[in-house]
């Protein structure tokens, strides 16, 4: 039940050290050029030792963060990061300590940085967890109904901590499914008036809880893919019904780019599709397989 959910904010510093480190070793455009200059070095030199061991990067990069957001400190986590880039224990002991000696220097760089950053970050969430208190519930409320009708109880997590970073990319977030945690880049502004960052941090929510009902196995595998993805004009509808989005066509594809979703197809396709679902009240799983059938076809 939405009215029983519980939101938890957490400043977090580690996190924030990790979607800096992220964004620079993958290549993501950052808001600070200062800061990409600052931690290039130590960078560069674990991309080297990670191509040189042949690690897989996008895996070892994507886990690393995943580590740190579920509550792992930025070395330590370097472990586990490289055993699912592909790592060896013949050569993990070794690989381990140069990955994580570089990677404390990178850490100790960001922080020198921003010597307040706590501070700061208690600051930051302001503005998104007072936009949050006052249509946050209402908009899973719209959205729960709208994919179930009778959501079941335990739909949304009784207890949702997000987890804030400094701005890096200029707007970004994610989801642990297995911690149940969430994380956004704690921004002051939105970075789009058509598109306010509490849609953001809603679909963050409603994209976990998919996370978990798949997880459990309780829908259809082969279109599991498409639930993450068609979630975007769902909570786009949501920000209309509570007025939080005036333009007269839910704007889709600014939607898939801001919140940095990989397009399982055209923007115009998940239009049409969403044209004719929304308002069916045909149980989610159903409509997965009416756009795939979309998909397939177009």
């Amino acid at each position: 039940m939405v009215d029983r959910t519980s939101f938890q904010w957490v400043g977090n510093v580690e996190l924030s050290a990790a979607q800096a480190i992220f964004s620079i070793a993958t290549g993501q455009r950052c808001v600070d050029p200062g800061l990409e200059s600052s931690l290039k070095h130590s960078i560069s030199s674990i991309n080297l030792r990670l191509n040189n061991e042949s690690i897989d990067l996008p895996v070892f990069w994507n886990r690393l963060r995943d580590e740190v957001v579920a509550g792992n400190t930025l070395p330590p986590a370097a472990i586990d990061a490289l055993r699912a880039g592909g790592c060896s224990e013949l050569h993990l002991e070794s690989l381990g300590k140069s990955v994580q000696g570089l990677l404390g220097d990178a850490r100790h760089d960001f922080l020198g940085l921003f010597p307040k950053l706590a501070e700061q970050l208690s600051l930051r969430i302001g503005p998104i967890r007072d936009r949050w208190d006052t249509c946050g519930r209402g908009l899973l409320r719209w959205i729960g109904i709208e994919i179930w009708e009778q959501p079941p109880d335990d739909w949304w997590i009784s207890t949702t901590i997000v987890n804030t970073a400094q701005p890096v990319r200029g707007g970004d977030g994610g989801t642990d499914s297995k911690s149940g945690k969430i994380w956004i880049e704690a921004v002051l502004t939105d970075i789009d008036p058509e598109i306010p960052e509490v849609l953001r941090l809603t679909w963050l929510i409603t994209s976990l809880a998919m996370e978990r009902y798949l997880a459990r196995g309780l829908a259809d595998q082969s279109t599991a893919r498409l639930w993450r993805f068609a979630s975007v004009p769902l909570v786009l509808a949501a920000g209309v019904e509570l007025d939080l989005i005036r333009s007269p066509e839910l704007p889709i594809q600014k939607a898939l780019e801001l919140w940095r979703v990989s397009e399982l197809c055209g923007p115009d396709t998940l239009g049409q599709w969403w044209q004719t679902s929304c308002g069916q009240r045909q149980p989610w799983p159903l409509r997965m397989q009416d756009l795939n059938r979309l998909i397939i076809a177009s």
